[in-house]
């Protein structure tokens, strides 16, 4: 989930103004809290006409917090963080988050890595394409990329055997009679396949591995990202599935071949044990190459 909250603070002018994020007012109430012992303190600020907080929390991070996120109704919490990840953290606790967080180091790399973050709920566009060729390609190394969350039949993962067009992989949440559904899985295809991950760039599926972040987009182009628990990396009979999209661009994947790999569709998602020439999936295409996974606009020919 992103976060709801995508306020910065800092305590420099300067540094506000060249950064653009927000300056900490200079008269806001700070509160620490130490135990549980304090909530009730926080809770008659608010009753007394408190609209915002600077909380900072010298021993645990993460409960103290949880705390008061559900405690407040009204009142605005404003967490400090020492770094990116300690920064991360409060804004995604509870799935709902601190409203703001004040940089204690107020480092610029620091802040602009948080500010990539908090921008990253980008959209992506998501086209049709129509199936122009399907065959057995034999035994490959095959990834299966394991979350920490749970993914829907509308989303999916972007796989591709060139960096700039991407089949949308739907995870394993479809109900059959063989396999009960795994809706953190994507069983994403060969190992050599490039993978969409967080920040937008690409990485080969070799690479990922646990603590990893990759990205999850659903049908509309919305975009999230999740982390990686495993790769589960197994020998597999493959599919290689082309698609043509509107601009003649041609996309590709090569695939596990079964059943319950299945590709998002226009009108929900198919197996690839049923696609035929013809069909119509969803994808996603890109102009450009990458270099180690970063955008670049130059002419690289991926066949």
């Amino acid at each position: 989930m992103m976060p709801m909250a995508r306020d910065i603070y800092v305590k420099s002018e300067k540094l506000a103004k060249e950064l653009g994020v927000k300056l900490l007012p200079k008269d806001i109430t700070e509160f620490e809290v130490r135990s549980q012992e304090d909530l009730p303190s926080v809770k008659k600020l608010e009753e007394n006409g408190i609209t915002e907080i600077l909380v900072s929390c010298p021993n645990w991070k993460v409960i103290p917090l949880e705390n008061l996120i559900a405690l407040s109704r009204k009142m605005k919490i404003i967490a400090t963080a020492k770094d990116v990840d300690e920064a991360r953290m409060a804004f995604e606790i509870l799935e709902k988050g601190v409203d703001g967080v004040l940089f204690e180091n107020e480092n610029e790399k620091d802040i602009n890595a948080l500010r990539e973050y908090l921008h990253s709920g980008e959209t992506l566009e998501i086209v049709k394409a129509k199936i122009r060729c399907i065959r057995r390609v034999g035994l490959g190394a095959r990834s299966c990329v394991d979350t920490s969350d749970i993914m829907t039949e509308n989303e999916s993962m972007l796989l591709g055997s060139t960096s700039n067009g991407f089949v949308l992989m739907q995870p394993e949440v479809s109900t059959n009679p063989h396999v009960a559904p795994r809706p953190f899985r994507v069983n994403a295809g060969a190992i050599s396949l490039y993978i969409l991950a967080e920040g937008s760039k690409t990485k080969y599926l070799s690479e990922i591995s646990a603590g990893d972040k990759v990205m999850v987009v659903d049908r509309n182009g919305r975009v999230r990202t999740v982390s990686v628990v495993r790769n589960k990396i197994e020998y597999r009979p493959m599919l290689l599935i082309e698609a043509e999209a509107p601009d003649k661009q041609v996309v590709k994947s090569v695939v596990q071949e079964a059943e319950t790999i299945r590709l998002l569709t226009p009108d929900g998602s198919k197996s690839v044990a049923e696609l035929k020439e013809g069909d119509a999936i969803l994808v996603n295409v890109q102009v450009g190459g990458r270099h180690f996974g970063m955008k670049v606009d130059e002419t690289i020919i991926e066949q």
